[in-house]
């Protein structure tokens, strides 16, 4: 097959609207504990390219706890992770989860928010690029 001749190639996101969630005029992945803390309990804000606030539909959220353990058969030390997560059908986080992470999270976690999607005129829903928080 042979591929198409003086056709651009673009890249998806070109024809849908921008969109920009609070969090990444913060420098989200340099974010000190005491902040995390508090977007935990926020919602998840997103507006497009024209400054147009829109509603967050769903999103997933994971939270990565990491630690330093020494290996069984080397006896040198390693980083073990721990994934936990959901999908939520909100804005933001239910306040159980809220609880175990003001209560759990430590230095070298890691927070995922992906698959962001946001209501974005009467009949239309965008998914947003991901958030991630170390």
């Amino acid at each position: 097959m042979q591929p198409r001749k003086n056709r651009p190639l673009l890249p998806y996101y070109q024809n849908h609207p921008a969109f920009q969630d609070h969090r990444n005029n913060m420098l989200a992945d340099t974010l000190p504990r005491p902040d995390i803390l508090k977007i935990v309990d926020s919602p998840l804000v997103v507006w497009d390219h024209k400054k147009m606030k829109h509603k967050v539909v769903s999103f997933e959220f994971t939270h990565e706890s990491r630690e330093i353990t020494l290996n069984d058969t080397t006896g040198k030390p390693m980083i073990f992770s721990d994934f936990t997560g959901d999908v939520f059908k909100t804005d933001r986080l239910p306040a159980l989860w809220s609880k175990h992470l003001k209560e759990t999270l430590q230095q070298g976690d890691v927070l995922y928010f992906n698959n962001i999607i946001v209501k974005y005129a009467d009949d239309k829903l965008y998914m947003v690029p991901a958030i991630k928080f170390l």
